[in-house]
């Protein structure tokens, strides 16, 4: 296995306890520590000199750093002065003229830490362990080959606030004579940043997909930092739904890279994929049903955290069923920042929602199919039918209406309710006024009623089935002549999009009603009833 790489996995499994940061780590390079030569020569640089590493892809800013010495060898470690200089410019000693002249350096790993209790020794040689820097003898200037320090600080928290990626340097240099030479096998960086969850790729404005093309987008979910302090160091990222988003997309997520797509919509990271992440897919779903103009959300929140550096969010609801929907529904009160949805009126650490829309191609519409013309016999020796079908699936139980309004006309439909009242087709009595009679057909939707007291989605046939209904008359003794019966055909649902009528008893509120009813493919005027005239053939 490279150098490189057991530095860095050795470093990913350190548990840093009691931090509430997030922890990552870069690999360096070996490094030749050379004598001065004489008393009169210039410092000597060691070999790289500076020795850099370019460190990409973390998120947040610094609240951290530690600075790791693997393999430390020298025999005088006072000789040596050691400076280090962040991507941004920032820069420290680590040490000068520390650990002594009297007892090697060996093969020691030496950590660079502000948090520890013990300053890098002074006259006493340095084994492993952690140490704060500090640079000893300030009043005799240390001077770097090809390189003018700015600072004479020890502090590594000069490098908190800022942002990690970059080149970091490590100036190493001998500024005594005493014919010795020394290395370090390894060196690297622990650097600690804000922990957030973030959204990338997010397409804003918030797009529309096509339904009937089943167009979808992508977008990608990751960790500023990974999860270091718990038991398992695992945190997980949950993809909520709100109701509409249920309904007309599919959610699906693989973990990057080159995964698989799958249902799941909890995402698990750890010490190994916090960076990676996972890849969310929204597609559209021709669900047969209109849900009309709706933008659907979909929303993260932390729901499970076993690390100290990320915390559970919790997010603005609504008891169900909502009276009142929070306009900020969705958005994250407290636990960990969620940056990088697009919803531009959410604080710019609680953009946690992804919102879309979705372009409907299932137009609510009552279909009645004649054969171009009903007509009655009133001796009964004709009768005549009619068929009664929706044209996309309801979101819930539908009844389609019918109201006779010609006490001579008798229509029946096999499995019908007759219509005690428009709030609820479940009451099998027969509503009458003056001469007029209602009954009812009813479709099944995706959902139950949601009263729970009217019909539940068994109830009712299928909504793409057509139902016959049968039309006589009644055979009396008044003369009449040939004459014209009018059945009346009204839509009503707790689907706001298959109402046609006035009947705000069921969805009050809900404004002018828009289902179309059509016969025969000619659309009926909207609103109002549509008129199916019956020819009634007297025997008077």
């Amino acid at each position: 296995m490279p150098k490189r790489l057991i530095a860095v996995l050795s470093v990913l499994f350190v548990l840093i306890l009691g931090l509430s940061v997030g922890i990552s780590s870069v690999s360096a390079e070996s490094i030749v520590i050379h004598d001065r030569g004489s008393g009169s020569a210039p410092p000597s640089a060691a070999t790289p000199y500076p020795s850099t590493y370019t460190v990409s892809g973390f998120l947040g800013n610094i609240v951290d750093v530690d600075v790791v010495l693997v393999g430390f060898t020298h025999p005088r470690g006072d000789d040596i002065d050691m400076l280090l200089v962040g991507p941004q410019g920032q820069q420290i000693w680590l040490m000068s003229d520390a650990c002594g002249i009297t007892i090697p350096i060996n093969n020691a790993t030496i950590t660079f830490n502000d948090q520890t209790a013990n300053d890098i020794p002074n006259v006493n040689s340095c084994t492993t362990g952690s140490y704060r820097p500090m640079n000893y003898n300030p009043g005799d200037p240390d001077t770097l080959p090809s390189f003018t320090p700015s600072i004479s600080g020890t502090t590594l928290s000069v490098f908190n606030g800022t942002d990690p990626n970059g080149v970091w340097q490590l100036y190493i240099a001998d500024d005594k004579f005493s014919n010795n030479n020394g290395s370090i096998a390894d060196w690297y960086v622990v650097v600690r940043t804000t922990p957030f969850v973030a959204l990338q790729t997010v397409p804003d404005p918030a797009p529309t997909l096509d339904e009937a093309t089943l167009q979808q987008f992508l977008y990608t979910v990751r960790l500023s930092s990974p999860p270091i302090g718990g038991s398992l160091n695992e945190v997980l990222v949950r993809v909520f739904r709100d109701q509409v988003a249920s309904r007309i997309v599919n959610i699906e997520t693989r973990p990057l890279p080159g995964g698989v797509f799958t249902s799941n919509r909890d995402l698990l990271f750890n010490t190994t994929n916090w960076n990676v992440g996972f890849e969310v897919r929204v597609t559209a779903v021709d669900n047969l049903t209109y849900y009309g103009p709706f933008a659907g959300r979909l929303i993260m929140g932390v729901v499970m955290e076993d690390s100290s550096n990320y915390g559970v969010n919790t997010l603005v609801s609504c008891t169900s069923p909502c009276s009142s929907i929070p306009s900020n529904l969705g958005e994250r009160i407290t636990g960990s920042p969620i940056i990088g949805g697009n919803d531009p009126s959410a604080p710019a650490t609680s953009k946690n929602v992804v919102y879309f829309s979705v372009t409907e191609n299932d137009e609510p519409t009552v279909a009645i199919i004649t054969t171009l013309g009903t007509t009655v016999n009133e001796d009964g020796s004709l009768t005549d039918t009619y068929q009664v079908v929706l044209n996309s699936q309801p979101a819930t139980v539908t009844g389609v209406i019918l109201t006779i309004t010609d006490g001579q006309l008798v229509v029946s439909s096999p499995g019908h309710d007759t219509l005690g009242a428009y709030a609820n087709f479940g009451i099998d009595n027969t509503r009458v006024t003056g001469n007029a009679t209602t009954i009812v057909l009813r479709f099944r939707g995706v959902l139950p009623d949601p009263t729970g007291v009217m019909m539940s989605v068994n109830q009712g046939g299928d909504w793409n089935v057509p139902q016959t209904v049968t039309v006589t008359a009644v055979n009396d003794a008044v003369v009449e002549g040939v004459h014209v019966g009018v059945i009346q055909h009204t839509a009503n649902s707790y689907d706001p999009y298959y109402i046609h009528d006035e009947f705000n008893t069921i969805n009050p509120g809900l404004g002018t009603p828009a289902v179309p009813i059509e016969i025969d493919g000619i659309v009926q005027p909207v609103p109002g009833s549509a008129d199916l005239l019956v020819t009634i053939n007297d025997d008077d």
